[in-house]
């Protein structure tokens, strides 16, 4: 549920979506002039999805139990050593993100102020 949070959304870097080639994130609107008429078809093949998408295997996971599978793969474990291996400080740096969130969050709960208390009744 987090990963799919506004908040979460807000925060993670490759909310750009990784998923698509490079030649998909190129605009696939025509030139201004140039008119081509054409039937729209196979609309009903498309399938709204909220997944996980493993930027660093460039897998998708249509729900929590196949990105679970995902994360506990042979496969996955080997790129992350390779990461690991290229980006040394990475764990490092998550944690003291992770940290810096979780003091930043437990500040704004110490100075959003409590009601007082009601008086008894009469």
């Amino acid at each position: 549920e987090h990963s799919h949070s506004k908040q979460h959304l807000k925060n993670i870097e490759n909310h750009k979506k990784p998923w698509k080639d490079e030649k998909d994130k190129k605009s696939v609107h025509r030139k201004v002039g140039v008119s081509r008429s054409r039937a729209i078809k196979g609309i009903e093949m498309m399938i709204p999805v909220v997944g996980f998408y493993c930027s660093l295997c460039k897998v998708f996971c249509g729900d929590a139990a196949d990105s679970t599978d995902h994360i506990k793969s042979d496969s996955h474990f080997d790129k992350y050593l390779e990461f690991d291996k290229l980006n040394p400080h990475y764990e490092r740096t998550l944690l003291m993100q992770k940290y810096a969130g979780m003091a930043k969050q437990k500040q704004s709960v110490k100075e959003t102020p409590t009601p007082p208390p009601k008086a008894p009744p009469p």
